[in-house]
């Protein structure tokens, strides 16, 4: 994929975190364990985000170029005819615009690969900013899609790989009857030494207002729709009765566009009279001090 490695110039790599709200999950980790640890011998990474965000420091902290360049929101007018202008001015600047400056930017940078951090689903831009610079383009694949647009299979099979994080991210392709792309798997990477517990449970448990003595289950992941937190709550509920102390942590942060999901939720838990049983943490940097403090960890 990459020419050979000169010993005298490390390869430059590109790499692009494709949220735009800046809030932090699983993909801003995945990324950082993987960036942080390259041989800075052999590569020399700039990682791109499109918001600001607070783990920025942590790549800096690892001596990690950094930049944010936002994501630009689409034009939208309200009548018939600005309707069919808006999407004509939102195509001419996703397809051309934008990927023209990116793809300078590509190459001011000297950049050797372009590393897209999320889907192909995500990054349209980026891609085609690397096949203008004529610069190979790789992905990461991280979610299990029950569908795929017809212009992401377009863009993703012009991609040199795409990078499924397991077997089974893989084989939904094949259950789509997806064919075409250059799929490989790299399972994640965790280092154990970044998830030390700092703090005991009691501790934990006492910041919550919680007794060492209750149940108490969690889960781990931002507040969406799909990770399923709704069905933890109603789980909870039919337990209430059997378990009158159980407790529960919901352990994340909520984007702008699953606010209205944290609010369905919240709602939920009122209507279930959980309220004095459902925490919701918000985003955490020691998310091995909560989940050591449950007993039960749900993946819904």
């Amino acid at each position: 994929m990459l020419p050979p490695t000169d010993a005298r110039e490390p390869r430059r790599i590109l790499y692009v975190e494709g949220n735009v709200d800046g809030t932090v999950g699983g993909s801003f980790f995945s990324l950082f364990y993987l960036v942080s640890r390259l041989d800075r011998s052999r590569y020399r990474p700039l990682v791109v985000f499109r918001a600001d965000n607070p783990i920025i420091p942590d790549f800096h902290a690892a001596g990690v170029e950094t930049g944010v360049i936002p994501a630009r929101p689409a034009v939208v007018l309200p009548t018939p005819i600005g309707r069919i202008i808006a999407k004509a001015g939102n195509f001419l600047r996703g397809f051309a615009l934008e990927p023209w400056s990116l793809a300078r930017m590509m190459r001011r940078e000297r950049i050797d690969l372009v590393h897209l951090n999320n889907s192909i689903t995500r990054n349209h831009v980026w891609m085609i900013a690397a096949r203008m610079a004529r610069i190979p383009c790789v992905t990461h694949e991280r979610g299990i899609n029950p569908h795929y647009p017809a212009r992401s299979l377009t863009l993703g099979r012009g991609l040199a790989a795409v990078i499924c994080i397991s077997d089974a991210v893989r084989e939904n392709f094949s259950e789509l009857g997806i064919h075409g792309l250059k799929l490989v798997t790299i399972p994640n990477a965790l280092d154990p030494e970044e998830l030390r517990v700092t703090r005991d449970s009691a501790q934990v448990r006492l910041e919550y207002g919680l007794s060492r003595e209750q149940p108490l289950v969690g889960m781990v992941g931002n507040i969406k729709h799909w990770k399923g937190q709704e069905v933890l709550i109603r789980g909870l509920a039919t337990l209430r009765d059997r378990f009158p102390e159980i407790a529960c942590l919901l352990i994340g942060d909520t984007s702008r566009d699953s606010a209205d999901y944290e609010r369905h939720i919240r709602e939920l838990v009122k209507q279930l009279n959980l309220v004095d049983r459902v925490i919701i943490t918000g985003y955490r940097t020691d998310v091995a001090d909560p989940v050591n403090a449950v007993q039960i960890l749900v993946h819904a």
